[in-house]
């Protein structure tokens, strides 16, 4: 009779040998494909052959895609058609799927393998060369120099002004950053981390900058110092010479207010002389003015009287008509002629 506990054991007996043919042919299986989730550069070639991985990369290699990050936020891409790039079959896949162990293939169902490997693609030196010269990045117009730090003044002083990074790139370590990336099969090539930029010879954390910095402020300490103290002895001079020009000022408007009063009085007198002198003048020509104008008028009305006089006279007279005399003959003077004659002696 059979029992319940020989048809569970049965069972259990199938099922294990059915597992161990499962897992025997999965672990057969995986001695000829990669396990699931096998990624190689980043891309899945889990559950496939050596020659499906290799067929894969040479058909994926025209459209593959590295993108060049650069400075201030600015990206170029180049494709492997561009780059005229072939797959360079080294053994890295056969050795890959030598190491594989089948039997472990469960343990690895679910975590899944990362390889990176390298040499896959083999780079056109010459496509590689034209492709760097031709990116915008590379062009000498978009290209700004680095500057080195300095010691420089700012609104505190003098201080190290830091150098500044620009972009011009190398490009050799350009060139020779990128061939890398492309043979290890990146999918972006960061110029900065790649050190690809030219960098400033003089850093702010420079020695030399520091220590003269550090010189030129103590220097311009002192100086400040001096220069307060200056100014200092250069305020209480200022005061003095004020006050002296002050007490100078007042004096000299007080000279000039005394002699301005002295001079006034001076004028006043002069004026006061001159006058005197001027009526005196005045008075004595006055008076030989009357004194004449009398003389004159008496010798004037004792001509009139003795010319009214001689007129009368001469009406009186009856003299007779006598014939013309001739030329040397006398003739007496006409009236007007004899006063005119007196009037002039």
């Amino acid at each position: 009779m059979i029992t319940k506990k020989k048809v569970l054991t049965g069972i259990a007996g199938v099922l294990l040998v059915a597992a161990t043919a499962g897992y025997g042919a999965a672990a057969y299986y995986y001695s000829s494909h990669f396990y699931s989730h096998t990624e190689i550069n980043g891309t899945d070639y889990g559950e496939m052959t050596v020659a499906q991985v290799k067929k894969k990369i040479a058909d994926q290699i025209p459209s593959y895609q590295i993108t060049i990050e650069e400075r201030n936020g600015q990206e170029e891409t180049l494709t492997g058609e561009q780059l005229k790039l072939t797959y360079q079959d080294d053994g890295e896949i056969d050795k890959l799927m030598e190491a594989q162990r089948p039997w472990a293939w469960v343990i690895h169902a679910f975590t899944g393998v990362h390889v990176q490997l390298e040499n896959m693609v083999a780079v056109n030196e010459e496509a590689l060369k034209q492709a760097v010269e031709g990116l915008t990045c590379m062009q000498p117009g978009n290209m700004q120099a680095p500057k080195d730090a300095y010691v420089g003044i700012t609104d505190d002083g003098y201080a190290v002004i830091p150098e500044e990074e620009g972009t011009t790139l190398d490009e050799g370590k350009v060139t020779a950053g990128l061939h890398q990336a492309l043979t290890n099969g990146e999918i972006t090539f960061d110029l900065d981390a790649g050190d690809c930029y030219v960098k400033p010879e003089i850093m702010q954390d420079d020695a030399e900058l520091k220590a003269k910095a550090d010189a030129m402020i103590e220097e311009a300490q002192v100086q400040t110092t001096e220069l307060v103290s200056e100014h200092e002895i250069m305020q209480q001079a200022y005061a003095q010479a004020n006050e002296i020009v002050t007490q100078a000022t007042a004096q000299a408007q007080e000279i000039l207010d005394n002699a301005t009063s002295d001079a006034n009085e001076i004028r006043i007198g002069a004026m006061r002389y001159a006058d005197n002198l001027m009526a005196n003048a005045e008075g004595i020509i006055g008076h030989t003015l009357d004194s004449y104008t009398a003389k004159y008028d008496g010798l004037i009305n004792s001509l009139q009287e003795c010319f009214d006089m001689v007129r009368n006279n001469r009406s009186e007279l009856e003299i007779p008509e006598q014939p013309q005399p001739d030329a040397n003959e006398y003739v007496e003077p006409e009236e007007d002629d004899f006063l005119d004659t007196e009037l002039d002696q």
